[in-house]
């Protein structure tokens, strides 16, 4: 019997560890191949680290919440997001292994353009994949909350990858409200139609009541059908996420928007010498939409609407006028992309033994200062 893909390896001894790729929400990403395989991205958190900020959690719930990310990218199906090749659970770490993506990610893709900003068609490529991605999953009830250059990689063919789950969230299915026959009515509805309709009722048929959705059930805004959590990276983070009062998938709706702004101007549109600053901003400021206005400009507007009530959906942004001309359905068959990586540059040599342990621990330790800051600016 064969061994399954997510089995491939068992330990660190099994891996050839390549380089340091770079950092993740709370992991260390490198490069790394087994004999007679590809290249793989291995993610490793420290299990040791995470235990001293989770203080009066025990060992198996942090363990739980790490491997929370194995378990959604088990769940994936999907030509732009990762496949599962497999995972490393020691007392010290956890390790979790992806496909690797030569191209880099979108946010070094875009620093090496002009002026660091994409051309109208490029802008239009990547955006559609990236909603084709978050559609799918929204599909399985999970708000991404991490959208950004850093988090899009490009694959071999081209096209995009999201990666770093790891702030992900799955929220409660809504229910899924089914009309009622013509000839019912809800039991909110019935005193209010008795007495309109009671002088008459025993003379002739009750007027016929429309098809009714129950809307006690869709009028109610239960916390289960949103997250509370505070989290997110600085500039990227949504209005209703910074406030608390509960977001859902229109939060990832806002980091395209910003995404888009990126691409489109260079920079970003809220930016402050402090986080405190940015976060001001990004609940009180207009993003500074200058030049023409395009329909990317239009579609940058919706997506940043303070308020998530108002901001333009999936629907609305699939058949927006930027989007015009775009088959979603035959989207991923293109064959080339605006940028397809050399692979040939790609060279796995013998290299220097990797301490991994020791390597994360350092990294760990170098952010605690400025995780200490932000989460300080958060509670402000």
């Amino acid at each position: 019997m064969g061994m399954k893909e997510e089995e491939l390896f068992s330990s660190l001894e099994d891996l050839q560890v390549q380089s340091f790729l770079g950092r993740g929400t709370k992991g260390v990403v490198f490069l790394v191949k087994l004999p007679r395989s590809r290249p793989l991205a291995l993610k490793v958190i420290s299990r040791e680290e995470l235990m001293k900020k989770k203080n009066g959690k025990s060992k198996e719930l942090v363990l739980r919440q790490v491997l929370l990310e194995r378990d959604f990218l088990k769940m994936f199906d999907h030509p732009l997001l990762p496949k599962f090749r497999g995972e490393i659970v020691t007392d010290v770490i956890v390790g979790l292994a992806i496909d690797y993506c030569p191209g880099g990610d979108l946010r070094t893709l875009l620093e090496r353009q002009t002026e660091k900003m994409f051309s109208y068609n490029k802008i239009r490529f990547y955006a559609a994949e990236i909603v084709l991605a978050v559609e799918y999953l929204h599909g399985l009830n999970i708000v991404y909350r991490d959208l950004k250059p850093d988090n899009i990689m490009i694959q071999e063919n081209g096209h995009v990858m999201i990666v770093d789950f790891d702030i992900c969230t799955k929220l409660s299915p809504k229910p899924v409200l089914v009309p009622q026959p013509a000839n019912t009515v809800t039991t909110t509805d019935r005193k209010t139609l008795r007495q309109k309709y009671l002088p008459v009722s025993r003379y002739c048929k009750p007027v016929p009541i429309q098809p009714v959705f129950n809307n006690i059930i869709e009028s109610v805004k239960t916390d289960k059908f949103k997250s509370m959590s505070m989290v997110g990276t600085e500039h990227y983070i949504s209005p209703e996420i910074l406030l608390r009062k509960g977001h859902d998938y229109s939060a990832d709706w806002w980091g395209l928007g910003i995404m888009l702004y990126e691409m489109l101007y260079g920079k970003h549109p809220f930016s402050g010498n402090t986080p405190k600053e940015t976060f001001d901003q990004i609940l009180k400021k207009e993003p500074n939409l200058v030049g023409d206005q395009t329909a990317l400009v239009d579609l940058i507007a919706k997506l940043l609407k303070k308020d998530p009530l108002e901001r333009i959906t999936l629907e609305g942004i699939k058949s927006h006028r930027f989007f015009e001309g775009v088959d979603w359905k035959t989207i991923l068959d293109i064959s080339r992309p605006p940028y397809i990586p050399n692979c040939a540059n790609i060279i796995m040599e013998e290299t220097e033994k990797i301490d991994v342990v020791s390597f994360v621990r350092e990294c760990y330790l170098a952010d605690a200062m400025e995780d200490i800051e932000i989460g300080k600016t958060s509670k402000e």
